[in-house]
């Protein structure tokens, strides 16, 4: 028997559900083109493909057509494509890819939180009581005052 709870829950996730766009997986040359923008090998492609999902259907097909030829072609080496990345960058749709991907990896919690960031600090008091001075390639201050510790 089916309660009224789980009845109202289930016709709204079908009704969010019937609402969402589906979206296809993005091109591989967009794909390559965020890892080449923003490289982290640590991050999966699914978060890269996370922040695509947020192009227009007019960006994304104006990105493919810059980036599907065969001077971008995925087998090229990193350098060759940094050097091709170098030249597209300063197209307003390459600006918008780049703006795109650096607003969603960036600020997606979960992915900054593999960076080592620890999230916000207000509900713990601050950053001066809650990681500071957790900086492991920062020279140690020396406790009492004294002379700067910097150079």
């Amino acid at each position: 028997m089916l309660g009224r709870r789980r009845l109202l829950l289930a016709g709204a996730a079908t009704a969010l559900a019937l609402a969402l766009p589906l979206r296809a997986a993005p091109a591989p040359s967009l794909l390559q083109a965020a890892r080449d923008l923003f490289p982290h090998d640590d991050v999966p492609d699914a978060d890269y493909a996370a922040t695509l999902a947020g192009l227009s259907p007019e960006l994304t097909t104006t990105l493919v057509g810059l980036l599907d030829t065969p001077t971008v072609h995925a087998s090229l080496s990193p350098a060759e494509r940094k050097a091709r990345m170098a030249v597209l960058l300063p197209q307003p749709a390459m600006q918008a890819l780049r703006a795109t991907v650096m607003i969603g990896l960036y600020g997606n919690l979960a992915v900054t939180r593999r960076f080592g960031y620890q999230g916000p600090s207000l509900a713990d008091g601050g950053y001066l009581d809650r990681g500071f001075d957790a900086l492991p390639w920062l020279p140690r201050a020396p406790r009492g005052g004294g002379e700067p510790w910097w150079p």
